[in-house]
């Protein structure tokens, strides 16, 4: 009988160790993964900002084509005007 239960009481510390090797591998896997995100949210963060500068340097751009351009038949009619 004392046999069995040195069996069991090994078998019980094989079960906790297995439980503690579990957790912390789960606990690294889990830490890495975190710093994982923080890079992605970093990166995207990133992206971000310079899609945003991209839009408003495309807008601007877009703005200042738009007044060339209304200037330009501003000027043709004012040429037309002169010349009738």
């Amino acid at each position: 009988m004392s046999n069995n239960n040195g069996n069991t009481n090994s078998l019980n510390g094989n079960t906790k160790s297995t439980a503690s090797e579990n957790g912390k591998a789960m606990s690294f896997i889990l830490q890495a993964l975190h710093k994982e995100n923080e890079t992605l949210v970093k990166i995207n963060e990133r992206l971000l900002e310079e899609r945003n500068i991209a839009q408003s340097k495309a807008l601007v751009n877009e703005q200042i084509s738009e007044a060339s351009e209304k200037h330009e038949k501003e000027l043709l009619l004012d040429l037309e005007d002169k010349v009738k």
